[in-house]
């Protein structure tokens, strides 16, 4: 398996001590919620939290695409902001290279953040990507293959396309690199840092030439098929962080535009946005792909297969054990790992605000152990944050969703998807189950401004 970017160093390997962490400095930097875990240096930090989450999510787009074999296929996953989704992506990669031979594709991971403009993404930006992360990351046939056709079709087409183009543009089509990945680099750097109409023009441009865009990949990736004897996986992280504020044009792109993915010679596994799913915009994927739509769901800490908030301990001491397996508590914490289970279930199942919580709360100190205080100011500080982007138009549907584990028939649809996806409420799954259930955010539920709605 490989990615687009240069190698980020996995989090065993950036401690000095070991894990678990038993000095501050390691701790805050194992407990770094934006750096997922990587699927073979950091397997001792994973905990499997499928028996939790409606079994394993993952095995069901692996057995979809080694079933489907050479016959390319597109599915997408999604879930809560912080619920894993590109750990668990990228040990489903892992997985895939592992399969007997007879089935083992070539998985290539395409992280969207570093090489596109997340909040502004379209069908072009993420072809290009594509090719440099075929051009970069595959074999050297390959990159050849892209090379030979950049250099006597691409680029030339490009060029004859700007004529007539503003001036900053031409400018910059002009000067394309003869060789592939430098002209591509230079490509997504217009895509990503360019103001909005120098983008919008370079994007126009690329549309005419989706086919050869299309077309080119497929060549280049007949080539991996050929020298590994089985399929090409792409795997497009990161997309899923897609404004909601620009929901219909999200909701083109997936509807309409990667459509023009489908005709890759490939297995595509791309990330959505929960907003998205939450929408009209979730069944038309399932209408115009015919495919599910994988959701990964919280880790649920309270409420039962009935609902309700009981304590649910299994949950608790899985979540305890993600933390306890890279901090130790016993010597860093007051209170040990009951201050692990007290952060917990104060986060609601939400693994990227525990792991915030342990780290912000070491540094309110020098030294250890970490004082119950530091704890509660650093959960205060999670809390005012969330009430800062609150609506208070939000209060009594939020009061509906605590006592029911449903948004009322009244809650708007948009406030519904704001909600969701802002981590007010958070979602979980009952047993084994497809059905889901709701709990207002802990930290929600604690403020003042919750407890005094009506």
């Amino acid at each position: 398996m490989d990615s687009n970017v240069d190698d980020v160093l996995p989090l065993t390997r950036r401690v000095m001590g070991g894990v678990p962490a038993t000095t501050l400095d390691d701790a805050v930097k194992l407990c770094n919620p934006a750096v997922a875990l990587d699927p073979e240096a950091d397997a001792g930090l994973h905990v499997n939290l499928d028996v939790l989450r409606g079994g394993d999510r993952m095995a069901t787009l692996i057995r979809a695409i080694r079933r489907q074999g050479s016959t390319s296929s597109l599915q997408f996953l999604t879930g809560h902001i912080g619920s894993g989704k590109t750990t668990e992506l990228l040990r489903m990669g892992n997985r895939l290279s592992k399969l007997p031979f007879d089935h083992r594709p070539t998985v290539l991971v395409l992280d969207a953040t570093p090489l596109v403009e997340i909040s502004d993404v379209d069908l072009e930006d993420i072809l290009v990507a594509l090719w440099k992360l075929v051009a970069d990351r595959s074999t050297p046939a390959a990159a050849a293959v892209l090379a030979e056709i950049w250099k006597k079709e691409l680029r030339d087409a490009i060029v004859s396309q700007a004529t007539g183009a503003s001036g900053l543009l031409r400018s910059v089509v002009d000067k394309l690199p003869s060789v592939a990945t430098e002209g591509l680099s230079k490509l997504l750097d217009v895509l990503k840092l360019q103001p909005p109409e120098q983008r919008k023009a370079l994007r126009m441009l690329l549309s005419n030439l989706t086919d050869t865009l299309v077309h080119g990949l497929n060549r280049a990736l007949e080539v991996v098929r050929e020298a590994a004897a089985g399929p090409v996986v792409l795997l497009i992280d990161n997309l899923e962080k897609l404004s909601s504020r620009q929901r219909e044009a999200v909701e083109h792109l997936y509807l309409e535009r990667l459509r023009a993915l489908s005709r890759l010679d490939a297995h595509l596994v791309i990330t959505a946005p929960s907003f998205l799913v939450y929408s009209s915009g979730g069944a038309g994927l399932l209408g115009q792909y015919a495919t599910e739509v994988v959701v990964l769901p919280m880790v649920r800490v309270r409420g039962t297969a009935e609902g309700g908030h009981a304590r649910d301990d299994q949950g608790i001491d899985l979540l305890v054990r993600v933390l306890t397996q890279r901090v130790d508590f016993a010597r860093l914490f007051d209170g040990g790992v009951e201050t692990a289970e007290a952060i917990v279930l104060a986060t609601g199942g939400c693994i990227r605000h525990a792991l915030a919580v342990v780290a912000s709360a070491i540094n309110q100190q020098d030294d250890a152990p970490i004082a119950r205080t530091s704890v509660d100011r650093a959960l205060g500080q999670f809390e005012a944050g969330l009430m800062r982007a609150l609506d208070d138009e939000w209060l009594p549907a939020l009061r509906k969703v605590h006592e029911t584990n449903r948004f009322p028939s009244d809650c708007k649809a948009d406030a519904r998807r704001e909600m969701l996806r802002n981590l007010f409420v958070l979602e979980y799954q009952r047993g084994q189950s497809e059905e889901t259930f709701f709990e207002v955010h802990p930290l929600v539920v604690r403020s003042r401004r919750f407890r005094e709605a009506t």
